[in-house]
């Protein structure tokens, strides 16, 4: 289990974002395209901790899904200018995770969103066996009426793609 020290989390939060095609100032906007850009910031940093990134967040299930607010307070403070050169600092740690990074960049919000419930169900489904009456999918549907079939099935490739759905038990989410 690879430990991250809080100035090495927020520089792989500077990375991912500079990956995302992000700035501080997007981020921080208070309209729906800063909402949408926050929200997908949490999602990556949410799914690539599943995939074993060592960044050490805790990620609570909130109405729109799995959200930290530690991972909020550091990319809230960060300036344009410390996203820059963060980033820099985390890239040979956080190079591994491109090609992950390259198909959540590409992906709606939404299926971001709809993903990142999903493998918290599936985890939480395996973790407490006798819980949940009925499957993840069925969860998720009752929690996100608005999603298409296609949505829900776009959530379930991108996890299969990401390598997420076969791993048995969350990696590095819980600190």
């Amino acid at each position: 289990d690879e430990r991250v020290s809080p100035r090495g989390r927020r520089a792989a939060v500077a990375w991912i974002m500079r990956e995302l095609g992000l700035s501080a100032v997007d981020v921080r906007r208070e309209d729906d395209e800063g909402y949408d850009n926050r929200a997908r910031v949490q999602k990556t940093v949410f799914l690539l901790q599943e995939m074993g990134a060592p960044l050490g967040y805790e990620f609570p299930l909130y109405m729109r899904g799995p959200y930290s607010p530690g991972l909020a307070d550091d990319y809230y403070k960060m300036t344009d200018e410390e996203v820059h050169v963060r980033a820099e600092k985390a890239e040979a740690r956080m190079a591994r995770y491109r090609g992950a990074l390259e198909l959540l960049r590409a992906e709606d919000v939404a299926v971001l969103e709809l993903a990142a419930v999903l493998r918290d169900l599936e985890v939480a489904a395996r973790e407490n066996p006798g819980l949940a009456a009925g499957s993840p999918e069925e969860a998720l549907r009752a929690m996100k009426p608005w999603a298409t079939d296609e949505q829900v099935a776009r959530a379930r490739r991108l996890l299969d793609q990401l390598g997420i759905r076969r791993l048995a038990l969350r990696q590095s989410s819980k600190p």
